[in-house]
């Protein structure tokens, strides 16, 4: 009677990775993505600022600095008046 006879364990308990599985899974897929495109961004922004449109977009972010920094300074006047 060596037989290995059948029985019943009771409950199975979940061994899978559940939902944390499913997180570090899709971590590891997009985590060489993400650091190749962040590795791409400066020279895409240098590519970029150098163009035409780059140029006239510094152009427009100077000169709404300098109306953002116009209004600051008016309010830090009224406010002490």
């Amino acid at each position: 009677m060596n037989s290995v006879l059948p029985y019943h364990r009771g409950v199975l308990i979940q061994r899978g990775r559940g939902i944390g599985g499913v997180f570090n899974s899709l971590f590891r897929t997009l985590l060489p993505i993400g650091k190749s495109v962040i590795k791409s961004i400066p020279k895409l922004i240098n590519a970029k600022a150098k163009s035409p449109l780059g140029k006239k977009l510094r152009k427009s972010a100077k000169k709404w600095l300098l109306i953002q920094q116009e209004i600051c300074w008016n309010l830090v006047i009224s406010t002490k008046h």
